[in-house]
């Protein structure tokens, strides 16, 4: 597993969701099998996760009993896929193929140390196919190459799985990245799709992610036509901005009547009230930017709540007071919230969530809020946002959580801070 940061954030420890399956499913054509030079063997464990950044991974071993992924690459015999969601349900070359995948495998007679973009030259063929199909649950694969010593190994795997798979997809450059909030401006004569990898949920926040992308059309462009740069006129509204909050050298800032020179396509279509298709290509400075998106949007016009002044927590309708907070720099790092009756709110989260910025239960397993003897997190089913700012030039807090139920809490003032 030396070579999983080649992935953007691969295995990162927040998973979005995970599956496994242990001695295969007893059906009529082979799955969970693996051959090397014709002899076959069977692998009786199998488990796919996606992670924080949507990438795809499936492991398999013939060891059994071993429940997810972590635990199959742990072992001594295992072969892991890894791949963009953009590459599912396509026959894939992997000695051309650059969106990113990693494969490995420790296999006994067929090890590959790293297949991947770039670093092919283990293999002298290898071809694979990963296709998901949510509405059945179940991800598969196969795998196919020809080892540079000669050994053939051949690979067929399959599990029952729920995954959160998102092929919207945004491009600067290289950088693929899957699209995590999407909004729109719709005026009488033209409409704004906002696009950012980032999991916001109000247009505000789009000047606190690293980047997202604009682009703004007339109204009569809104049918699915392909629409070329080159042709439109001055007087278009069109306009295309990459908006970088942390570069000031990557903004890119271009409209009909100042395209500097840039080029390419775009398709956009309107779905229904909020929902927009967009599928586009434009190069602006030798830099390319592109986007594949299909989905619902949120309406620039909602504007995040403003929170109640007052330290408080409410729950089941009843509202109680705040009173203190500690925080623990432990791993995870654990916030304690005092309530009035003298009752405790316990938050976990990694110290990168400590940052002002909104993160749902998907982010990390290690998000979680307790109270009242029950606990929030993903592992539990549960929805929520909590966003946290620890501001230590002042020794400061400000807490604010909902899981859009029964509990919210908000709080903002004094923390001690136990190292």
């Amino acid at each position: 597993m030396r070579y999983v940061g080649l992935l953007v954030s691969l295995f990162a420890a927040v998973m979005m969701a995970a599956c496994s399956h242990d001695d295969g499913p007893s059906v009529a054509e082979p799955v969970n099998v693996y051959g090397v030079d014709g002899v076959q063997s069977v692998f009786a464990s199998v488990a796919a996760e996606t992670d924080i950044e949507g990438y795809i991974h499936i492991a398999a071993s013939p060891r059994a009993s071993l429940a997810s992924l972590s635990e199959i690459c742990a072992v001594d015999e295992y072969m892991l896929i890894s791949l963009s969601p953009l590459l599912l349900d396509k026959q894939i070359d992997l000695r051309s193929e650059r969106l990113p995948f990693t494969i490995e495998s420790q296999l006994r007679g067929a090890g590959i140390e790293l297949l991947a973009p770039g670093y092919t030259s283990e293999v002298r063929s290898a071809v694979a196919k990963v296709s998901y199909d949510g509405d059945a649950g179940r991800l598969s694969a196969m795998f196919e190459a020809t080892l540079a010593s000669g050994v053939v190994l051949d690979a067929t795997i399959e599990v029952m799985c729920n995954l959160d798979v998102n092929t919207s997809s945004m491009a600067r450059g290289s950088e693929i990245k899957p699209v995590r909030a999407a909004f729109y401006d719709a005026q009488p004569a033209t409409t704004t799709i906002y696009l950012t990898p980032a999991g916001i949920d109000y247009a505000e926040e789009l000047n606190k992610v690293s980047y997202y992308m604009a682009l703004t059309v007339d109204n009569a462009m809104l049918t699915w036509q392909n629409c070329r740069l080159e042709d439109i006129g001055a007087e278009s509204a069109f306009a295309f901005l990459v908006r970088d909050n942390y570069a000031e050298e990557n903004v890119v800032d271009i409209s009909a009547s100042q395209k500097r020179g840039a080029s390419g396509t775009f398709t956009i279509s309107r779905l229904g009230e909020g929902s927009y298709s967009l599928a586009m290509s434009i190069e602006v400075g030798g830099v390319s930017y592109a986007a594949m998106f299909s989905g619902e949007c949120i309406s620039t016009a909602v504007k995040k709540p403003l929170p109640d002044a007052s330290n408080r927590i409410t729950y089941g309708g009843e509202q109680q007071p705040l009173l203190s907070a500690r925080l623990e720099k432990s791993e995870p790092w654990l916030v304690e919230l005092t309530v009035e009756s003298g009752a405790k709110v316990e938050i976990t989260a990694p110290a990168s969530f400590f940052d002002g910025n909104a993160r749902g239960f998907s982010q990390s397993p290690d998000l979680t809020v307790s109270y009242n003897d029950r606990t929030y997190s993903k592992a539990n089913g549960d929805s929520g946002t909590l966003t946290v700012l620890l501001d230590e030039r002042y020794g400061t807090l400000s807490v604010e959580f909902t899981n859009y139920k029964d509990l919210s809490l908000y709080y903002a003032g004094d923390v001690t801070i136990v190292e």
